[in-house]
C-alpha cells in the first residue's frame, strides 16, 4: 500500500525556518505503530540513526518512517524492533475520535537556534491540526536533543574491541549490529552505548592500522545489514 500524497508547501520566517514536508493519508493503524515506535525509542534516549543501525538499515530509515516517506515497519522489522525496545505502547488517545479508518498527517521540519527539531503534525475533523509527536537534534553537536556526543577516547577503545574481535574470529560469520553491541556489552567493561558502537565503526577503517588485513565488510542478509571479516 503508498501513502496517498495531497499536497506540498513550503513556509518561511525570519526567526524560525519551517519547511512543511508532502501531507501523506495514511492508515490510522500505522501512524499507532510508527508513534509506539517514536515513544519507546525516545524513553531510551535513541537517536532515529542508532534505532536504523540497530535494525540493520541505513541511517535514515527511522527517520524516513517518522517523516512518511518510507511506508510504516513491516513485520520483520517490527520485531526486531520489539526486542530492542521492549514492550511498546500503541495506544494513542488522540486517535480514539476518529473513527474513520485513515488519517491525513505531514511531517514538519523547523528550526530554533541550534536545533531541528521534526514534528508530527495530524489533521483532525475540519482540518483541525495538532503536533502529534516531536523530535529536535542539537546541530552544534550531531547529537539527539541534549546528549552529549560520545568522546574521541571512548571511540578509539571501541575501535580496539572490534579489532580485537575481528583477529579473535568473532568477525568468521556474520554478525548484526544488535549482536555485536550485546556481545561488547556482556563481554567487555566498556559502559557502551549503541550510539558509540554505530560511530566507532565509522572510525574503524579510518585509522586502524591492520584493517586491510582484518577488514569488516557489510553485507545484506535475511533483508539487514551484517558485519563480517572480509576473505581474501
Amino acid at each position: 500500500m503508498r501513502y496517498e500524497i495531497i499536497r506540498q508547501e513550503h513556509i518561511y520566517s525570519f526567526f524560525i525556518q519551517k519547511f512543511m514536508s508532502t501531507i501523506v493519508e495514511i492508515p490510522k493503524s500505522h501512524l499507532q505503530i510508527i508513534s509506539g515506535i517514536f515513544k519507546a525509542r525516545t524513553l531510551k534516549s535513541f537517536s532515529p540513526e542508532v534505532l536504523s543501525f540497530l535494525v540493520g538499515r541505513p541511517d535514515n530509515y527511522v527517520d524516513s518512517v517518522e517523516s512518511f516517506k518510507t511506508e510504516c515497519y513491516p513485520p520483520q522489522v517490527l520485531n526486531k524492533l520489539s526486542a530492542i525496545l521492549g514492550d511498546i505502547d500503541y495506544g494513542c488517545p488522540a486517535l480514539e475520535d476518529i473513527l474513520v479508518d485513515s488519517v491525513k498527517v505531514e511531517s514538519e521540519t523547523s528550526f530554533h537556534g541550534d536545533f531541528r527539531f521534526q514534528n508530527c503534525i495530524l489533521y483532525k475533523d475540519n482540518d483541525e491540526k495538532e503536533v502529534f509527536f516531536s523530535n529536535g537534534v542539537n546541530l552544534t553537536t550531531d547529537s539527539w536533543l541534549d546528549k552529549s556526543a560520545p568522546s574521541y577516547y571512548n571511540l578509539v577503545i571501541i575501535t580496539d574491541t572490534i579489532a580485537l574481535l575481528t583477529r579473535e574470529g568473532y568477525f568468521d560469520v556474520p554478525r548484526t549490529a544488535l549482536a555485536i553491541f550485546t556481545h561488547i556489552q556482556n563481554t567487555f567493561d566498556l559502559g557502551i552505548t549503541p550510539d558509540n558502537l554505530r560511530r566507532a565503526f565509522g572510525l574503524y577503517y579510518i585509522y586502524k592500522e591492520d584493517s586491510q588485513k582484518n577488514r569488516l565488510v557489510k553485507i545484506v542478509k535475511n533483508g539487514c545489514f551484517h558485519y563480517i571479516k572480509e576473505t581474501e
